[in-house]
């Protein structure tokens, strides 16, 4: 089976007061994605791929994706200020604005 492509992007995703936002990647069976992120003020709740939302102002680390499919993060600011997430990304994925019917 033939990965996608090597990709590098970064992003500005805004989190407004008292908001959530998600963001999404799609990967095959196998493939490994490097991320990090950090919130431009305190801290967020944060999940990823269904692990235990965690809250914290920044993350990183590495992820193969045990099946093909969609993969995402969810954000949630619970407090009255909005806040910046600088997500970088690096690995074999598509992004959510692509098609994925594989």
């Amino acid at each position: 089976m033939l990965l996608q492509p090597f990709r590098k992007d970064s992003l500005d995703l805004t989190l407004a007061a008292n908001g959530e936002v998600e963001y999404r990647v799609a990967m095959q069976s196998g493939a490994t994605l490097v991320f990090s992120w950090t919130a431009s003020r305190g801290t967020v709740s944060c999940q990823f791929a269904n692990q235990n939302p965690v809250n914290t102002g920044e993350s990183h680390g590495g992820f193969v994706a045990q099946s093909s499919g969609w993969y995402r993060w969810r954000w949630r600011n619970q407090t009255g200020n909005a806040t910046t997430i600088h997500l970088k990304l690096n690995g074999y994925y598509e992004p959510a604005g692509m098609p994925y019917d594989r």
